[in-house]
């Protein structure tokens, strides 16, 4: 029980630099309340059965895992910026441990800017739909849409955290030689929307077919393998935290 406080501790405490960090940032929500009205005015002024539709929203997925690569890569970073690497490499806790508080955390703050997007792309379309009065219908798919969207990245965000910490680590090692060849798996990696044709089911407002059975069996069988994949890059991470670190 103790164990588990102290790492429920650490998750938090990383959280929280990150709200504190986030709540800094005036210039982020003044530039996120003009998007959100120029949004509005566009979905009012251009709507209709055929105009711009907020749906079309859902193509901001392809960005979110490079974002949330990136979003571990800062945790990491954080440490020495902050100058409190010391510090953090001194707690307490094995190297496993302080890592997977980090990765457990982003993981929390991707998650938190996924459910917050889906619902305001769903408030969006509810807004569209009462405004040009072209009904309810469309609502329900886009629902079933932003599930598999949001189940997709659930499942594929711990692989992109765990690249995001060992990049991380990487730039501090002696074995920084080998970023050039992670940035890549990052620029592939990343693009794992692009690869399953996202672009054709928004367009199309259509679905994968994850929730009603008509999925392919390789989509399924894809999960196990992201997640070895995940595995295998924080177990790197971990292993340079260890060895090979320059502080």
């Amino acid at each position: 029980m103790m164990e588990r406080d102290q790492f429920a501790y650490l998750v938090r405490h990383e959280l929280k630099l990150e709200t504190r960090r986030l709540a800094r940032g005036g210039w982020f929500w003044i530039y996120a309340a003009v998007i959100a009205v120029v949004i509005l005015a566009a979905l009012a002024i251009w709507g209709g059965e055929d105009a711009l539709k907020p749906d079309y929203l859902l193509f901001a997925c392809f960005a979110f895992p490079y974002f949330f690569c990136m979003l571990a890569y800062r945790m990491i970073k954080r440490e020495w910026s902050d100058g409190t690497v010391g510090w953090w490499l001194s707690l307490p806790y094995s190297r496993l441990r302080l890592l997977s508080a980090k990765l457990v955390a982003s993981f929390a703050q991707s998650m938190a800017i996924s459910v917050l997007f889906f619902a305001a792309v769903a408030v969006l379309e509810l807004y569209y739909a009462a405004v040009n009065g072209v009904g309810f219908a469309a609502f329900g798919r886009l629902l079933e849409q932003e599930g598999e969207y949001l189940l997709l990245l659930i499942v594929y965000s711990p692989m992109l955290l765990a690249l995001g910490l060992l990049l991380g680590l990487l730039h501090k090692s002696s074995l920084k030689p080998l970023m050039p060849l992670f940035w890549i798996l990052f620029g592939l990696s990343g693009n794992v929307f692009n690869f399953l044709g996202a672009s054709a089911e928004i367009a199309e407002g259509r679905s994968w077919g994850l929730f009603d059975g008509t999925a392919p069996a390789w989509a399924w069988l894809a999960i196990p393998a992201f997640w070895l994949v995940g595995a295998a890059l924080f177990s790197g991470a971990v292993n340079i935290c260890k060895k090979h670190l320059i502080l």
